[in-house]
């Protein structure tokens, strides 16, 4: 199926720039294809939009980062956020919890070990 190879495309491009600041109409011209046409294309074989997909993947590298000891600011700069209260908001929609908090409960779960 095409379409799902310009899935992929998009899957990949977002991998290799997520930490990077990029609109969708950036996106779409890598792609070739139009804004609305891949946001569609992406929703339909992923259930997802693709901002909702690059925020997930900055919160998960941001995860990644900070339980290897990296501070909860230096993480989130890391993967894209210049705003820290925006990524903590954005944080706990995604996660469920606020960094400060996700890390206390990593640390607590360690304590235990």
């Amino acid at each position: 199926d095409n379409t799902l190879r310009y899935t992929r495309i998009v899957m990949h491009y977002v991998t290799s720039h997520y930490a990077t600041p990029f609109t969708l109409d950036e996106l779409a011209a890598e792609v070739g294809l139009t804004k609305s046409y891949i946001c569609r294309l992406f929703r339909q074989h992923t259930g997802t939009t693709i901002m909702n997909y690059v925020n997930l993947l900055r919160c998960y590298q941001a995860i990644y980062m900070m339980e290897s000891g990296v501070t909860i600011t230096k993480a989130a700069l890391s993967v894209g956020f210049s705003d820290y209260n925006y990524f903590s908001r954005l944080f706990k929609k995604v996660i469920g919890y606020r960094p400060s908090e996700y890390m206390s409960k990593i640390q607590a779960e360690k304590a235990k070990i």
